[in-house]
């Protein structure tokens, strides 16, 4: 069985998205893939060459999720709280788990787009 959650941890607060969350999650990307950036150093009078400062280059984490809330008040609270945190201005880490795993990086965030798809009859969201 899957279970995927991603929590994004800042000095502003922290969000959870997972299916049992009030942040709901129903897709992740990005969390995947990641190039690397080498320099290489090549010789001369030598065969082969040499590696120097390796980095990870920065990518895009895309999550989209809904509110799960029964009543408008509720829906409002965890909306302001949402978009508080995800503000477009605090860095913090960002941690993905999956089946058991959990991986973490640096991140920036910034502020939530509302969609118009519908998942169990309320308004998504997307978050990168």
């Amino acid at each position: 069985m899957e279970c995927r959650k991603v929590l994004f941890k800042s000095a502003g607060g922290n969000i959870l998205f997972h299916t049992s969350s009030p942040y709901a999650l129903t897709d992740v990307t990005g969390v995947n893939e990641g190039e690397v950036t080498a320099q290489e150093i090549e010789y001369v009078t030598a065969d082969g060459r040499e590696y120097e400062n390796m980095r990870y280059n920065p990518r895009t984490v895309t999550v989209t999720a809904f509110i799960n809330a029964n009543e408008a008040t509720e829906y409002q609270k965890y909306r302001r709280r949402l978009m508080s945190v995800l503000n477009g201005k605090n860095k913090g880490e960002l941690y993905y788990t999956e089946n058991g795993i959990t991986y973490f990086s640096e991140a920036r965030c910034f502020l939530p787009v509302w969609g118009t798809k519908q998942v169990q009859g309320k308004q998504t969201f997307t978050a990168v």
